[in-house]
């Protein structure tokens, strides 16, 4: 048993590495990194949802994870409670989302609605789906 455990940190801590790898590379922040990669675990070990992955346009990484209980992929993007949103913050991820769909970087309809992962200071996170038609 304890090996089986061993092995699944060992999982965790080179994915960590490997995404470090990835978006240092591309000049997002190691918090940034940090918060999708506390998404995930969030995710996958409390929510269990199935397909998890981690893509990104040239100003945000987001996530794509399915559950076994919704019809689609759901696009979520992580960010801190002190966060400041605006509707044309909102439209401006709606548009570079729609842009990453046209350009083929994620495998999903033209996207229409995405989650904010929401993370307190307590590193708790709370969801919040925000549909297209708010930034109209």
């Amino acid at each position: 048993m304890q090996h089986s455990t061993d092995a699944l940190i060992f999982n965790r801590e080179n994915q960590l590495n490997q995404l470090k790898t990835k978006y240092l590379a591309k000049n997002f922040s190691l918090g940034d990194i940090y918060l999708c990669y506390q998404t995930y675990q969030d995710l996958i070990i409390v929510k269990k949802w199935d397909k998890v992955e981690f893509n990104n346009t040239d100003d945000f990484i987001y996530i794509m994870a399915s559950h076994s209980t919704l019809p689609e992929t759901s696009i979520i993007i992580p960010c801190k409670s002190f966060t400041d949103w605006s509707i044309s913050k909102i439209k401006t991820y709606f548009n570079e989302l729609s842009n990453s769909y046209k350009n083929d970087n994620i495998n999903i309809k033209d996207p229409r609605s995405f989650v904010l992962a929401i993370q307190d200071e307590d590193s708790s996170i709370v969801y919040y789906q925000l549909s297209e038609e708010i930034s109209i």
